[in-house]
């Protein structure tokens, strides 16, 4: 749904349960990679699930992605849907759209100002107008997945984020041993100052 580890929000869960299966990896054991054959897996299973939207997204002359102004990436999975399907994107320029991070305007699609109902009407009117332009920017999306969101890039990401978190893991575990080693030492240290001393 196009959520990235981070620290907050989506990305936050994402990093947790993350972290959580490099945890239990771990705890099992387990000392190879868990996240690949996992990826691998997932897709074999819900790669096939709900072939009635492909239906729908191969009818569409393009798909159009109305949004509320929210500071999180709603909405994205159905525009790396529509990309994918090589069908141009009408979406709402939200907070957290506004860069442009999915939808490219102009490019892949077009977006439109929050709660701008004349320009999204506009838009929807162009690209109906227009199906060349609309094959055009369909086009590019679909280039713009092939190139940079598919199973393999997917599959290396999610790889170099497991090594991230199993990394961030290990220096967490191992600051926590070497604080308890302090307080171990600083411990034992106390207790040496409040021997009582052999008087001679």
């Amino acid at each position: 749904d196009g959520v990235t580890p981070s620290n907050e929000g989506r990305g936050y869960v994402l990093r947790r349960m993350l972290r959580r299966m490099a945890s239990h990896a771990r705890r099992l054991s387990i000392d190879r990679p868990v996240m690949a054959p996992l990826v691998k897996a997932t897709v074999e299973v819900l790669g096939d699930a709900y072939p009635e939207l492909r239906e729908i997204y191969d009818r569409s002359e393009f798909v159009v992605v109305p949004l509320h102004d929210v500071d999180f990436q709603a909405g994205s999975l159905v525009m790396y849907e529509a990309m994918a399907m090589g069908k141009a994107v009408i979406a709402t320029r939200t907070a957290a759209h506004r860069h442009g991070d999915i939808v490219r305007d102009g490019e892949t699609g077009i977006l439109v100002p929050p709660g701008d109902v004349r320009a999204m009407r506009q838009a929807i009117i162009r690209l109906h107008e227009d199906p060349t332009e609309a094959r055009r920017l369909g086009a590019n999306g679909r280039r713009v997945v092939d190139e940079g969101l598919n199973h393999e890039v997917y599959v290396r990401e999610m790889v170099r984020i497991c090594r991230d978190v199993a990394a961030e893991v290990g220096r967490e575990r191992l600051g926590a041993r070497v604080r308890g080693r302090k307080a171990a030492g600083g411990r034992r240290a106390a207790a040496r100052m409040n021997r009582p001393r052999a008087s001679g």
